[in-house]
């Protein structure tokens, strides 16, 4: 049996006025019920699809693949061998009371052979820490090593310290807070300043600069 024109159009207002109504609810409801609403759905949906969302543990391929990346930078762009010999080099002055300075600029020489990563050498290179800043000058002597002309602001009659991989070298700033060693070593150094009587009060404890490969 047909329809009547009139119950149709009854059954229609119906449905109108319940989607109406569930609508108006949606709006008025609080977004973090919507949000809880809607993760309770998406487990579902996930389910549905048939797939896992766990990751794949990596197997021999995928170690492969990484272990061929690996032996590609290597030949590529190898790590300098001095690295962890400086690395382990700064690591010995972490027994001491100090304030470490940190790098604010420097200029640096490159050298290394033809296919490897140059090896960078310090030329100039400035430190700064909360109470004091030091500019380093590295230059070579014609025979004995190296010349390094440092200068401290406030440095004035600082004992200064410079660490090398054989023996420890000592200096004394003057009244600019300049000071030079000479014939020091190529390889790992490390600048420790310390105070002293007739130094600048504000600098109470010593000062310790990161290691540098000269």
């Amino acid at each position: 049996m047909s329809e009547h024109p009139s119950e149709a159009r009854a059954r229609r207002g119906a449905n109108s006025d319940e989607r109406l109504r569930e609508e108006q609810s949606s709006m008025s409801e609080h977004p973090s019920e919507a949000r809880a609403k809607s993760d309770e759905r998406l487990p579902e949906q996930q389910s549905s699809t048939g797939e896992s969302q766990a990751p794949e543990p990596m197997d021999h391929r995928d170690l492969e693949l990484l272990g061929n990346l690996v032996d590609i930078y290597d030949r590529l762009d190898p790590m300098p061998a001095m690295l962890p010999d400086l690395v382990l080099f700064g690591l010995q002055i972490s027994d001491l009371d100090a304030e470490v300075a940190r790098l604010v600029d420097s200029e640096m020489s490159l050298a290394g052979a033809d296919g490897t990563r140059s090896v960078e050498h310090v030329k100039r290179v400035t430190f700064s820490s909360d109470n004091l800043t030091v500019m380093i000058s590295v230059q070579a002597q014609s025979e004995n090593g190296l010349r390094l002309d440092g200068w401290a602001a406030p440095g004035c009659r600082l004992h200064a310290e410079l660490r090398t991989d054989g023996e420890t070298l000592s200096a004394e700033c003057d009244d600019t807070g300049r000071f030079v060693f000479e014939s020091v070593p190529s390889g790992s150094v490390q600048l420790v300043l310390h105070p002293t009587d007739d130094s600048d009060p504000t600098i109470r404890i010593p000062v310790v600069t990161p290691a540098l490969h000269l």
